[in-house]
Order: C-alpha cells, then structure tokens, then sequence
C-alpha cells in the first residue's frame, strides 16, 4: 500500500531511504502527527515533486487509543492525510510534511506504525504562472537602478480623498517651478499596499499623466487611500489604508523625461452595450474607537450604551431606479450570558431587515458582525437610515461601517465624475451634463492611465470603449477649476535604491530625534561585528517604496529588494531594528492620540482581527519575510532576517539604551555572574508553569552544562495572605537579590500582565524601573501581555529595556496574551539557539535565535516542538537583533583535582579538608590558550538535592524537582599562559550525602577580551577530615567594617543610602555557603528584622587567597536619624564574629569628595576616579581639565545614581577632536544634587608623550 501526493509547485531534496516510524508510547494526549522538513536549496523552483508512503505498517485503533486521544469518527478519513508546505528562508527552500496517522482501512480504523517516506523530484517541462526567484536568478528590471528623488529639486504633496486634482502657475512658481510646462507629477496614491507578492508591487515614483490647461495649471487623477475591490457585478468592498489618512504625491521639473500626457487611445467600433447608469459606492466609517488598543479595524465612537438608536443621513447622488445593497458592519461586547444581541436596520422609516450579533468569546473584547441588506424601494438621494441595538442593560455596541452600492446617473457632478461598468466588452457609456471640455480618461488596475476619445451631443458625452470589469473611469470638464492639494514642502534628494550589500538596516521616525543614537549603535556593529549599516528614516522608505504614503509595508518591501540584490550571503540583510516608539493607532485618530505626531513614530504591522486577545496581534515578524510570495500564509512562512525594537521615544531614552548597548558589548562587567542563568516558575494551574520551567531548566542543563541554572519557583516560598492579596515576599526578595548579583540570562514561566510578573504581583513595573545593575540579564518572559509596546500603556518590557540603571540588556517577550503549551516551544527553541553556535562556532546573535527559533516551530520534526499558529507572533524580541551574548565562548578544564587525574576514579571532598584543583584554559578546537592570563573563579555546589514544595495552589500532587542550593565554595585565583592551580576549603556546612557535587568554572582574560566556562562533577562530597583542628580552638573572622569611607568612625553622619564595606579574614576561610541554620554574613539594622540582609552572595573573596575578601553593599534608603548596624561572619569551622557600629542618616547631607584620583604622569589616557559620600542617590558628577591659561580643554559629565560611591571617567586626551599638548593641566570635579548643593576637588596632572 502507498499513498501518492504530487506537488506541482516546487523543487525538492533527495528522498529520504530509510523508514520513519511513528512514536504511539510518548506520554501525551496528542496524536503523534509524523512530521519532517526535506532542505530543497536555493533551485527550489525548478521542480516539481512527488511525496510517497510506501510500505506502511499498520495496527488497529484501540478504545484505549480513542479516549487518550481523544478520537472521534470524524476524525478518521479513508486515508493517512498529508500536510505540506514550502517554506523559503535566506532564499533556501524547505519542504514541511506532516502526516497524519489514523485513518480507515478495509472498514476498520488503524494507526499508522511505521512506514518509507519517499520524495522524489523531477526538473519542470514548462512553468506554470509565476516563476520564484532564485539566488542565482537577477533581478534587473524588477528594481531601479536609481530612485527618481536621486537628483533635482522635489514638491511633497498630498490629498485627503481620490479625485482631480489642480495645480495653478502662480501655485507652481511660489513652490520655484518657474516653467509649469515642464512639472511633471510622480506617485501612486495612499491605497494601502498589497501585503501578498509584494515582489510585484510598484518600483520607485512612476510619472502620473497630466492634462495641461491653456492658462498653464496641470490637472491630474490623485487615488485616495480607500481602496475598493468589486464583489460580484454590482458590490463592492472597501479597504481602507490602516496607517494613513493622505495620499502622497510628488512634482518636479527636474530629469530627463518629457512631462506624461494622457495616452490617446484609438477609436472603437461603433456598436457596444448602451450604458446611461453604473453602480457607484459610499462609505460611512467614522473610526475613532478601538476595542482594545489592538489591531487594525476601528469603530464609531458613539457607544450604543447611551442609547440605542441613532440615525444617519447619507448622501447617495445622482441614484436612480434599481436595486441597491446596504452593508452594515457592528460590533458588541454582549458577554455569554446574554444570548447576544441584535441590529435593526431601517431606511426613511422602512425597515431592511436584523441581524444578529453573537456573544463575545472568553478571550474577546467584543464580537465584529456584518450583513448586506436589500434595498429596492423609495431610493432617495438624501436617506435617513437608522440602526437600532437591541441589547441588554449595559452592553456596549459600536458601529464599524455603513457602505452602499447603488444605481447612479451617468451624469457629471462637480466637474468630474468616477464610475465603472458591470460588463466586461464594448460599452458605449452616455454621460450627461458634459461640455465643450469634457474627456474620459481610463484607469486600470495595470498600466498606464489613458485618454478615450469621444463624442458631445446635447450635452451627452459619448464614449465607446472595449471595457474590463478592473477598469475604472474618470470624465472630467478640463475647463473648470478644481481644489489644489496639500503641499507638504520641498524634500532632500535621496536614492535607497542605489544600495546593495547592507546587513543591518535601523529604521528611525521622521522626526529625527533618535537618529543621532541609532548612528552610534550602527557604528559600534561595524566595528565590533564587521556590519555594514545603514540608518534611515522612515519618510525615505515610503517616499521611494509607498508614494511617500506611510505604509508598514514599505518597510517590508525596502528589505525586500536589499535581500533580493544580494548574491551571496555576505551581502544579504541580516537584521533590522525599529528605532523608536510606535502605537496600534497608526493614523493618530483616536483621543489617546490626539497631541501625538506620526513624525515621531515607527508603523506597527496589526493584525485585522481587533477584539480578540489572542487572534488580533502586533507581527514585527512582517517586516523579514522576504522570499517572492511570502505573505499570504503568515503562519507558516519562515522569517529571513533577525528583527527587533528598541521603542525609545525621545534621544535621551534611546541614548540611555545604546549606552547600555555600548557598556555591555565593551564587558567592562566580565564576571562569574555570567555562568548563572536563572529559572522563574509561577505556581497555580497544577504545577503546569513551575513543569514548564524545569523543562527549560533541565534541557538548558544537558545542551550547555557549563552554566549554572538557579531555580526560583513560587511554590518553593510561604504564600502570604493579606487585605491586598497573595504573595511571595521571599521570592520577590530572591530575585531582586539575583539581579544584583547578575544573571547571563532571567526566564521566566507563569502568569503575567503589562503591569505584574504571576498574580502574586511578585515583581512589578516600578521593580523593572528600580533594579540598578550594570550587570544586564537578558529577560525571556513566557506570559502573557508582558510588552503590548504599541498599547501606548506602561508595561514590563519597557520599562525594563528603557531603564538607564539596568533591568535588562534585552527582551523576549510577549505583546498579547499566549497559550503555555505553545510558549513552552518557543522558549525551549531559542534558550537552545541564542546559547548556541552556528557552523563555524560563532554564537547566535539575539535576532538570529528568534528567527531560527520561530523557523524551527514551523519546521520542526517532533509535534511537541512545533507551532503554526498566532501564537508565535506575540513572541517579540526588544532590544537589538544584532547583539550576541557576550558570555564564555572558552572551555574551562579540569586537569587533576585533589590529586588525582581529573578523568579518574572519583574522588571524595570531606567537610573541613583544603582541595587543590589544577586546570587549563582551551579554544574551540581543544588547544590551550597559552597567551591567556587572567582569572579563574570557582564555585563549588553540594549534591543534587530532591526538593518537594510547598503545594501553596493546591495541586493534586505538590511539585517535585532537582537542584543544588548548597554553595559550598566562591572564590578567585589567577590564570598564567593559560594554566592555573586554586585551593579552597570545604565548610562544615556540607550535607554529607555521598552524592556527586558540583565544580563551576568560569574565567576571564585581563583585558575581558575572552571568556571561558567549564563544569568538573567527578567527585563525591561527604564526611568529615582526619586532618580537620579542634574547632574550638578557633577565633571567627576578623573584621573592618565602615560606611562609605574607610574614614568613618561609629556615629558618624551618611546619606539615606549608604554603602556598607567590610573586609574579613580569617585562616580557615569565610562561610558562605548559607547552608547551615543562622551561618550566613549578614547585616541587620536597628535589630530590625525586615532590615535584615543575608550579603553570602555580596562576599567577594580575594584573588588566590580563600583566607580574605570583602563584602560591599548599598544599603536601601533609610530614614532620617540615629541608626545601629550588626555585621556578622563565620568561618568554615562555624565560628562567627560581631561587628556593630552606629550612624547617623542625613537627609539631604551635602556631597563630600572623599577622593578625586588620577595616575599622573599621564601618556596615552588617563582615567579619573571621583569617590563620594552619596551612593545611590542622584547626582552630577563631572570632570573639567583647563590648562594653565585657564581654557577648558575637556570636560564630562553624568547624571544618574551609582550602587557604588565611586564614578570613573577617562580621557583621550584630545581636546575638541585634537590631541593636547604635553604640559601641566588642573583637573576639577564636581558633584552636585538636585537641590543645588555642590562638592568640588581639584588636582594637577602633568601629560607627557
């Protein structure tokens, strides 16, 4: 038995040999769906292909397999069906076939076991339709050269509706067009773009014909921006251009081409189909209301609500007998309790009928219905038509539209007159009212706009002409005066279409406000990634790519021929990142947009669907779908480059993130914060979120073991109950501590709104704008509605990209609510790609995760992993595409360790013994690194420990999970050509377990230019040393503790956030495992125990010295007046040491430079350090250095709050761009607050060179 499917379409690969088998033990309740993505290469269009099942293996469908599935009879058809589609990504073709295997055989029902897939492919006879571009294929004559705006001088102008057009000579000589005779007009209107095949959309400006006057003004046919599209022979649809309420044009004088005059077509036959009356169109849709700040589609602003009923007077001119349709579009919140409700439409008190409106659905804002009523008698020019709601109390109903086609005169009203025909062949059109001037002038969906010759008889006009359906036509009286459009203002030459070989486009707001910040993020890529960028504002794009109409397809189209021109991968687009803010209301004509310009924001792609929380949607993916015919299957279509948003809405915001940008890809930061990626896990919903977070945990474990995973899931902490609801105070604690320890990577599983992370609100808003950290995680939130950025409300997601202090380097995050089986995928598919290495060991960038994860959802082999629904859309990333992850790309090895081979036998580690490990530093090919001299930073974890929790939701079966919460080690030693050799002690806090523990590695180079990591697990952790001292012979820690200044003596005066330093030593070594009841370090003020501060993680030992090391803290704000402190430490022998000092808190205390430092004598650059007295308060701080005359050579400055109580600035040595002469010059810093309270200190530098 086999089963044919013949694909006429598209190439293939090579079959696949050997047989699939279909997996019926996974534990799931989903049919196991075979599935497989045959790679076709870049000549996929060239063949057509044949899939084959062949030698299927066959069992029958049990009871058993119907209720786990879930399988009903109408599930089962006479045959195994096939699901197929190509997919194109980087102009490689990809076949996805999916099969699925129940089906009824011989009368009975079977499942599919096993069976030969065969895919065989044969070169195509002859093309049918359209063939695809190829990489190899050119593509001259589908892009100009040249863009027409390339030189002269070039009128903007615009239109609010279709129509003719007039511009007068003394219009054109005050806009510098001395010759009218030589004007000529380019553009296509403001219809919206088409958003399939967009390969065959309009190139560049065409010339639009102009009929000229004998007074010297032009005429022309300006397209509005509603586009309507027949249905049928007498109806008609609209479609109305989402993101701009003008039509763009433009006029020049300049270039070599001769002004465009109407072609004049040839006389036709005298015979053809006599026409008097055609069916014309009106629309009523007054959008100014938005169910849910998403998606396209608007409605009325008048709420039914306050009324049920309300009338409108159309204007139907020139109607005459016949039939007309009336199309109402409506749309109610009703919810499912009320049944619905109902629309009753009438005209001039005659009724046309009702129609229903059904309830909204669980995830829906409001239920969208629409009908088209009949409407023969009492035609009227002015009709009232009324719609009445019929509703119950409190439901809300909007009106979307009214549309009407009607029987019109064939008669000029206005000077001009548009109409059509309902039969395609000859016509002879009669149309009254005309003159001595009137000409028909012939529109086409395709080609050139022509001139019909015809006859004037008694005022008729009569036009004989071979007519098509798509045609449309204009008679206009020449000799009359028509309105002038809008002039929007000379432009600045440009020409997108002379580019090629650009791999990373930043797309910025007309305004150019954020393009001075998108310039400095387009340099650093060249530099650090060898990127050739290109800044552009999004006028350009649409001036070269919409007729100068915004148009979020203009975008697309722009990338579009950059990926098309490219004819290796070098030269392809790689990634594109929106620079600025952007918003669901494109057009700006709701009230919430109101004071809002649209020159100071991006387009958002949105979704048509408008009241749905799940199907309407924001897609920045739109924009990298780049392969010819790409856009009719969004779902399924494979992205092609890497995007990303970065919604700054002002130079200041987006500075502060390109600075973050600039301070990360720089890794001043480097650290063994790097090795820990961190796991949220919302509680509720039988433990589905906390199961989901551990299977990212434990998958990101086995791909990438040298990264240590840290797990905070709520249902591990007490629930708190209170007035103001349930929380997880701890948790919230754990993770604020976690952001300022650092975090490679913050992902999080659960619950969540633009405003809380879980229903517990266990971080919120002010917590992202609040986390001062230079070390920035990247953020992935599975949960809901995380960053709707185009809602125009506060969310996480911006909030934390947005904040100058830290929060996050970057997002993947959500705009809309999302499903947990679906988020599971994506997470899993990117943690694998962005920790990942493409071919030649090169880390995935941001952009390039996303666009691999969400290729991998659609061709992905195994059911679980995949996704071909909206679901995927949500998934945004904020932040820069081209960014990489600077973590470890080197391996940390271990050599030997406690003496023996690190390959051995494993060896045991017992409570107070000293371990001595030996290792090295490799590449990506195994070979040591004999120039690397840096440091290593070990941590050492206990066993794996099983941990049940706390079941606070009321699972049917409390959550259960694997982890090591057990440090028993954290330290630093130094690295030398490669090699290094550490000691650390082991506590007496171990768990003695006899179980595997853990040695995590992490190291860095002295100038932070490599990285590496590495996992030793080869050794037992349990019992206690012969060799360990009588613990009571031991003394605890020594310790120096102070407050800001190594000067502070107890009861001296601090700022309301101080920063607490202590430096411990002790021979034995510091505890800071925190395993052991009441041994951790810890600060408590005022014996306060909400002021209690557990600092294990603050500890920072000294390089190559376990014995000593330091804890610096800043302390949270405290209130004014007299405060104690008790520090305390442990060594690893559990004996501690008390510290207590106490101080004074001044509000407001003045700004104090306890220290203002530089190396002096300086050669190349200097590098100044500011310590002060005011940590973590807002201040300026700056730098000037004058020479001996008393000029100011250079000067910087910041403004901002630091963890630290110190600020460091470095100089060039240059001076406005020049190098300075040697020679002695004074420097000055300054601190000043907010109040205007100032601290200065100066000291002389002497530069040599």
């Amino acid at each position: 038995m086999f089963f044919t499917l013949i694909f006429c379409a598209f190439a293939v690969g090579l079959a696949r040999a050997q047989f699939a088998y279909v997996d019926w033990s996974a534990n799931d309740t989903v049919v196991p769906a075979y599935t497989h993505t045959y790679e076709l290469g870049a000549d996929y269009s060239a063949y057509d292909y044949e899939f084959k099942i062949e030698y299927a293996e066959t069992a029958p469908l049990t009871e058993s397999d119907r209720k786990r599935y879930r399988i009903s009879d109408d599930m089962l058809k006479d045959d195994f069906s096939v699901d197929s589609y190509i997919g194109v990504s980087r102009k490689k073709g990809q076949l996805d076939v999916s099969v699925y295997p129940i089906a009824v055989k011989d009368g009975k029902a079977v499942k599919l076991l096993s069976f030969k897939p065969v895919l065989e492919k044969k070169m195509k006879k002859t093309v049918a339709g359209r063939t695809l571009m190829t990489a190899g294929d050119a593509v001259t004559g589908r892009y100009a050269e040249h863009s027409v705006l390339a030189s002269g001088k070039w009128v903007k102008i615009r239109v609010a509706d279709k129509g003719v057009y007039q511009l007068t000579k003394s219009r054109l000589a005050g806009l510098g067009f001395s010759d009218p005779s030589k004007v000529k007009v380019y553009g296509y209107g403001g219809e919206k773009l088409s958003e399939t095949n967009i390969q065959d959309l309009t190139d560049d400006l065409k010339q639009v014909p102009t009929w000229r006057k004998d007074d010297g003004s032009l005429l022309f046919y300006a397209k509005g921006t509603v586009k309507w599209t027949r249905s049928g022979t007498r109806n008609f649809i609209h479609t109305q251009n989402p993101y701009s309420q003008y039509s763009y044009y433009f006029i020049t004088d300049s270039g070599d081409d001769e002004p465009l005059s109407f072609v004049q077509e040839t006389e036709h036959p005298a015979e053809g189909t006599i026409t008097s009356a055609f069916y014309d169109h009106v629309l009523y849709e007054k959008d100014g209301y938005s169910w849910m700040h998403s998606g396209r589609t608007f409605f009325e602003d008048y709420d039914y609500a306050n009324g049920n009923s309300r009338k409108y007077q159309m204007n139907l001119p020139g109607i005459t007998e016949g039939t007309a349709s009336v199309t109402v579009s409506f749309s109610a919140n009703a919810p499912s309790s009320s049944g619905g409700t109902t629309l009753s439409v009438s005209i001039d008190d005659s009724s046309l009928g009702t129609m229903s409106i059904g309830v909204r659905g669980t995830y829906d804002n409001a239920t969208v219905a629409s009908r088209t009523f009949t409407w023969s008698e009492g035609l009227t020019e002015n009709p009232t038509l009324t719609l009445t709601h019929n509703r119950s109390y409190g439901i809300s109903g909007r009106l979307d539209y009214i549309r009407i086609s009607y029987p019109r005169k064939l008669e000029i009203t206005d000077n001009w007159l548009q109409f059509r025909t309902v039969n395609d062949g000859y016509t002879d059109f009669r149309i009254s009212d005309a003159g001595s001037s009137t000409k028909v002038w012939r529109i086409p969906s395709q080609g050139d706009v022509s001139e019909i010759p015809g006859t004037l008889e008694d005022g008729v006009y009569r036009v004989l002409t071979d007519v098509s359906l798509t045609d449309e036509f204009v008679a206009v009286n020449t000799d009359k005066t028509f309105p002038s459009p809008e002039i929007i203002g000379e432009i600045e030459n440009q020409d997108l279409h002379s580019l090629s070989g650009i791999n990373y486009v930043i797309i910025v707001p007309e305004s150019g406000k954020l393009t001075a910040q998108a310039n400095r993020l387009a340099e650093l890529h060249k530099e650090k990634d060898g990127l050739n960028c290109l800044v552009v504002s999004a006028d350009k794009i649409y001036n070269e790519f919409s007729s100068g109409t915004p148009d979020a397809t203009a975008y697309r189209r722009f990338m579009k021929m950059l990926y098309d021109k490219a004819s290796t991968e070098a030269d392809m687009p790689r990634y594109l990142l929106l620079l600025g803010p952007c918003v669901w209301d494109n057009r700006m004509i709701t009230s919430a947009m109101a004071n809002a310009s649209q020159e100071d924001y991006l387009l958002a792609y949105e979704s048509d669907n408008s009241v749905s929380q799940t199907y309407s949607y924001i897609l920045d993916d739109y924009f990298g779908f780049l392969d010819d015919a790409e856009g009719s299957s969004l779902k399924r279509d494979k992205l092609d480059i890497g995007i990303g948003r970065i919604t700054a809405s002002n130079s200041s915001s987006a500075k502060d993130v390109v600075d973050k940008i600039e301070a990360y890809i720089s890794n001043d930061e480097a650290g063994a914060w790097k090795n820990t990626i961190c796991i949220l896990g919302d509680d509720g919903d039988d433990n589905l979120h906390m199961e989901d977070a551990d299977t990212i945990a434990n998958q990101t474990q086995g791909l990438y073991p040298d990264y240590n995973i840290r797990k905070i899931y709520w249902d591990t902490y007490s629930l708190e109950v209170s007035s103001s609801g349930k929380s997880y105070p701890d948790a919230t604690k754990d993770i604020e501590q976690q952001m300022r320890d650092g975090a490679l990577i913050m992902n999080y599983t659960g619950h969540g709104a633009a405003y809380s992370i879980s229903h517990e609100k266990v971080l919120m808003v002010p917590d992202f704008k609040a986390f001062r950290s230079t070390r920035l995680p990247l953020w992935i939130t599975a949960s809901c509605d995380i960053s709707p950025f185009d809602m125009n409300e506060e969310n996480i997601g911006e909030a934390a990209l947005l904040n100058a202090d830290g929060a996050a380097i970057a997002l993947l995050t959500t705009t809309r609510t999302v499903f947990s089986s679906y988020n599971r995928k994506i997470n899993k598919w990117f943690m694998r790609y962005v920790l990942g290495t493409d071919e030649n060991g090169k880390r995935y960038s941001l952009g390039d995760a996303l666009r691999l994860s969400k290729c991998s959802l659609v061709t992905s082999e195994s059911a679980s992993m995949s996704d071909v629904t909206e679901n995927k859309f949500h998934f945004v990333l904020l932040g820069d595409p081209a960014l990489t992850l600077v973590a470890p790309t080197y391996k940390v090895v271990v050599d030997e360790f406690n003496g023996a081979e690190a390959d051995g036998d494993a060896t045991t580690v017992s409570a107070g013994s000293i371990v001595t490990v030996k290792g090295h530093i490799e590449d990506g090919n195994g070979n040591v690194v004999e120039d690397f001299n840096g440091t290593v930073s070990p941590s050492v974890f206990d066993n794996l420990e099983e941990i049940t929790c706390r079941n606070n939701a009321g699972a049917e079966e409390p959550f259960v999970f694997y982890d090591r919460t057990n440090t028993l080690y954290s330290g630093a030693d130094s690295v030398k050509n490669g090699r290094f050799t550490f000691s650390f002690p082991v506590s007496l806090d171990i768990n003695y377990s006899y179980e595997n523990g853990l040695l995590s590695l992490y190291a860095v180079n002295n100038d932070k230019t490599i990285e590496a990591n590495g996992h030793y697990e080869n050794f037992i952790v349990g019992g206690t040393s012969d060799d360990i001292s009588n613990p009571d012979e031991n003394e605890g820690p020594e310790i120096v503790l102070y407050l800001n200044s190594d000067s502070f003596v107890s009861g001296d005066k601090v700022n309301e956030t101080p920063l607490l330093y202590a430096s411990l030593s002790d021979e034995n070594g510091i505890n800071t495992t925190g395993s052991g009841v009441g041994h951790d370090i810890v600060a408590i003020i005022d014996n306060n125990e909400s002021m209690t501060y557990t600092l294990n993680s603050y500890y920072v030992p000294e390089v190559g010295d376990y014995t000593k090391g330091h804890v610096s803290f800043s302390i949270p704000e405290l209130e004014e007046g007299k405060h104690t402190l008790l520090f305390r430490a442990w060594d690893i022998m559990n004996k501690s040491s008390v510290k207590e000092i106490e101080f004074y808190v001044e509000k407001g205390q003045k700004p104090t430079i306890f220290d203002f430092n530089c190396t002096s004598p300086i050669r190349e650059s200097a590098t100044f350090t500011i310590v002060n007295n005011r940590p973590q308060s807002l201040l300026n701080v700056a730098v000037d250095v004058y020479d001996t005359a008393g000029r100011k050579v250079w000067t910087v400055s910041e403004s901002g709050s630091s963890d630290s109580n110190e600020y460091k600035f470095t100089w060039n040595l240059q001076s406005t761009g020049c190098d300075i002469q040697p020679g002695i010059y004074i420097c000055r810093a300054r601190i000043s607050t907010s109040d205007g309270t100032e601290a200065t200190k100066a000291r002389k530098v002497i530069v040599l060179k």
